[in-house]
């Protein structure tokens, strides 16, 4: 017997590719799916061709939303399935894919299914490892490369946690980090196989918008730092700099966690992206804040140098010594490592 699979649609005048989206869809023919369309009160055709196609749907409408997040919550109030994902309205299924998703949830005790996925523009293809999966936690939480067209989860798994109707460009990411943070790893399955196709074009936010995304990115990396490794109050107000206004949830790690490691990860993440931006003077403090705090453990990233090494104050060969030879030369000239440090 086939699980049901419940796939949600999130529109909002897209109907340049919105009859793609359901084509690919409802072409595969998987016998027990329940497809769901919500849309934002389009002013395009979405409707009509949204109406083409009802009598296919478990459920659809067409009313003014507060956004995407919004209209996949909506969504999710009409699922019945075992199975669940969105599918935005430009982007596609792989044929085949949904007998491939529930085939392997019906083989495996798995809570998310995770393929490669295809992203193109045009008649361009590139195939794309998808959602990644690392060995340290603290990776996956910071990095979060998480893609979700091509991730499945078990519906019951999936309302466990909190869709954010305030993020507009991470609240898959969100959902992700939540689920890492209780349940870990253990549970997710990776296939090679590709499952879905994401579009690049001029209107899609990932390629119009991607200041946003980087600015949720920071809010939700600042709240894992807060939260879980204590992050300095001196440094909170370096997320105004960086991060969006979102308000996120306090999260808990359910699972074991070394969060000192986490923290020296974020300090590192925070050092690049403020040198980066040019921010120099902040970026002195949380250099200096890392490289106290980091101790004998090395960088986690290659970038994590040049940065420092393009601040003015460490552009000597003391201080070059300093940060390659770690705590043994800092402990023998502290005094002078730190005046450095706060010298413009």
């Amino acid at each position: 017997m086939n699980s049901k699979i419940s796939i949600v649609t999130p529109s909002f005048n897209q109907g340049k590719y919105l009859e793609e989206t359901i084509d690919s869809v409802l072409s595969q023919e998987y016998q027990d799916l329940e497809y769901i369309i919500i849309d934002g009160g389009s002013t395009d055709e979405s409707v009509e061709i949204i109406k083409k196609y009802q009598k296919y749907l478990k459920y659809w409408v067409s009313e003014t939303d507060y956004g995407q997040s919004h209209a996949i919550q909506k969504g999710l109030e009409h699922c019945t399935g075992d199975i669940f994902n969105w599918l935005n309205s430009d982007d596609l299924l792989v044929k085949e894919s949904l007998n491939t998703i529930a085939e392997n949830f019906k083989q495996r005790d798995i809570d998310i299914l995770s393929g490669n996925e295809i992203h193109f523009s045009g008649n361009e293809e590139v195939l794309k490892h998808g959602t990644r999966v690392h060995e340290q936690m603290e990776l996956n939480l910071l990095h979060a490369a998480f893609y979700q067209p091509s991730t499945y989860w078990k519906l019951d798994v999936f309302r466990r946690y909190s869709l954010v109707t305030d993020l507009h460009y991470l609240m898959d990411t969100f959902l992700w980090v939540q689920y890492l943070l209780d349940r870990g790893t253990y549970a997710i399955c990776k296939i090679d196989e590709p499952i879905a196709k994401f579009r690049l074009h001029e209107h899609s936010k990932t390629v119009s918008q991607n200041d946003a995304f980087e600015k949720e990115r920071w809010t939700l990396r600042f709240r894992l730092a807060k939260d879980l490794y204590g992050l300095n109050e001196k440094f909170l107000n370096l997320e105004k700099l960086l991060g969006s206004t979102v308000q996120l949830p306090t999260l808990k790690a359910r699972i074991a966690i070394d969060c000192d490691r986490l923290g020296i990860a974020f300090l590192e993440h925070l050092l690049g992206a403020l040198v980066y931006q040019g921010f120099s003077s902040e970026a002195r403090k949380v250099a200096y804040h890392t490289l106290w705090k980091s101790g004998k453990s090395r960088f986690y990233y290659h970038h994590t140098l040049k940065a420092l090494l393009s601040l003015k104050s460490y552009r000597s060969t003391i201080v070059i010594s300093l940060i390659l030879e770690r705590t043994s030369c800092i402990s023998q000239d502290w005094s002078g490592f730190r005046r450095l440090m706060w010298t413009s």
